[in-house]
């Protein structure tokens, strides 16, 4: 079970990748830190990982959806590492706590629809 576990993982970590490569030529350490490196989104940032810390993912990422709204891209970023962040955590907290690999899959292409991307949600 701990190779399937991880292998997901890597899945995601690997689409994630994919999607700042090609859309934003960046790579995870960019945009992490271009989503530090703003105030606003910083404390966006922290306030969804002390949710997130605490099992409440399903309420982080409802905060989420309030933050972002499909223009900014530094929301966009927020929402990549948001996701990053949760896909961190090993399946048993995440089943714990009511949430998914699938669920992140499904909020990173969610993201990208919401910002445009439909065609490189509908590859990963």
């Amino acid at each position: 079970m701990g190779v399937i576990r991880d292998y997901l993982m890597g899945q995601i970590n690997d689409m994630i990748r994919l999607v700042l490569k090609v859309l934003f030529k960046k790579d995870l350490d960019e945009i992490k830190d271009e989503v530090t490196n703003d105030s606003v989104e910083n404390d966006r940032y922290e306030t969804l990982v002390k949710l997130v810390d605490k099992g409440e993912i399903n309420e982080a990422e409802n905060l989420l959806y309030e933050y972002i709204d499909g223009k900014s891209r530094l929301d966009l970023f927020l929402g990549i590492e948001f996701y990053r962040y949760v896909n961190s955590f090993d399946l048993d907290f995440l089943d714990n706590h009511d949430f998914s690999r699938e669920e992140i899959k499904d909020g990173i292409k969610n993201l990208l629809d919401m910002y445009g991307y439909e065609s490189m949600a509908d590859i990963i």
